[in-house]
């Protein structure tokens, strides 16, 4: 770990003591070499493995100790991409609070870094602050026009705002630049659900199921179909979306609802 041997520069190296292994030869570590490797760099359950000129490497599983992005972010603080790497990880993990500091931090470093930009608006967006989402989404617009993953949050900022018109014209924006976005069809697919134009609703569910056959998206479409009378078939898409989540309340209640509606038992 080239990062490790950077936090840890008082890591000693350490002579594997071995020699003239045939080509691409595999050893086992000894006890008594896994015993002298410095622990700042190594976990365990290492191989030892070697070329035909005798070069050797130590091939080693871990779990790193530090975090790779925070250890770059500690050794280079004033790179941008750095602090923007650790923000995504604990994006990725679910530290809302620590990857908006992290992207925060980018910023200060990069005013028009657009990927920071992008992602502080996201997770601003994902916690409802519309107005601070729209402010990062469309610096990033102005940097980055046609990306389609900016278009997608930002027609989503839009929808919430209750600006259908708007929320449109940018998934339509983000759908020519990404034809198969299966983000922007199904957010699209919920403004025209919204404003009860099922008929546009369902074309855009479907396509999106066709891309990625996610719950959700199968709930929505059968919503669509409920609306337009097809209750054979929305009943079907209810079943698929339980098929997928079975312990979803909401998909569950509506599904109900629509066999009352037509008649049929409940539990069936």
């Amino acid at each position: 770990s080239l990062l490790r041997q950077q936090r840890h520069p008082e890591a000693r190296a350490v002579d594997t003591g071995i020699r003239g292994i045939s080509l691409f030869g595999l050893t086992p570590i000894t006890p008594d070499l896994e015993a002298s490797l410095p622990p700042e760099l190594f976990d365990g359950n290492a191989t030892i493995i070697a070329d035909r000129t005798g070069t050797r490497c130590l091939l080693v599983a871990f779990q790193p100790r530090e975090d790779a992005a925070a250890a770059a972010a500690a050794l280079a603080p004033d790179i941008a991409a750095n602090h923007f790497a650790l923000g995504m990880d604990r994006m990725v993990s679910g530290d809302a609070a620590g990857a908006l500091a992290d992207f925060t931090a980018a910023l200060d470093r990069d005013p028009k870094f657009v990927d920071a930009l992008a992602a502080r608006g996201e997770l601003r967006l994902r916690a409802g602050a519309f107005a601070e989402a729209s402010t990062d989404l469309d610096a990033a617009l102005a940097i980055a026009p046609r990306s389609a993953g900016v278009l997608v949050n930002r027609g989503i900022v839009y929808h919430r705002a209750g600006d259908a018109a708007a929320a449109r014209k940018a998934f339509d924006a983000a759908l020519a630049v990404e034809p198969r976005s299966f983000s922007a069809l199904y957010n699209r697919g919920n403004s025209f659900a919204t404003e009860g134009a099922f008929e546009q609703a369902l074309a855009d569910y479907t396509a999106a199921i066709a891309i990625q056959p996610s719950a959700e998206a199968q709930h929505n479409r059968a919503n669509a179909l409920a609306a337009l009378g097809r209750n054979d078939e929305a009943l079907k898409g209810y079943d698929a979306a339980l098929a997928q989540e079975p312990g979803n309340a909401l998909y569950a209640a509506n599904r109900t609802k629509l066999r009352e509606a037509m008649g049929l038992p409940n539990g069936g």
